[in-house]
């Protein structure tokens, strides 16, 4: 039954599932999945300590979890305690982006 209903509309079932096929193949490009960059802050005055950057602007960062979110403590906000927070740059004395394989880095001051 199917062949004759894409016969009738002149195409074969076998070029209509390479399409879906391939669309299915660039839909799940569109849905990739983004990693946060662990990053390494030298605040001033402390030793560098390394963290999940999750955001960054001119007014700071938004970080999670590692040495850096337990050393800054304070990350509850509106009675939920979370491992989020943020950084203000001007705490922050140099940070540099960690690689996978600890060659290159991205360095800020």
């Amino acid at each position: 039954m199917l062949r004759f209903i894409f016969g009738a509309h002149g195409c074969t079932l076998l070029a209509f599932a390479a399409n879906v096929m391939t669309s299915n193949h660039k839909r799940s490009k569109m849905h990739s999945t983004k990693t946060n960059p662990r990053v390494i802050f030298k605040l001033f005055g402390q030793a560098p300590m390394q963290t999940t950057l999750l955001h960054r602007n001119r007014g700071g960062f938004w970080i999670q979890g590692g040495k850096l979110a337990e050393f800054l403590g304070g990350c509850d906000y509106s009675g939920v305690e979370v491992d989020v927070c943020f950084l203000s740059a001007n705490k922050v004395e140099w940070y540099k982006a960690t690689s996978a394989n600890s060659h290159g880095a991205e360095t800020g001051k």
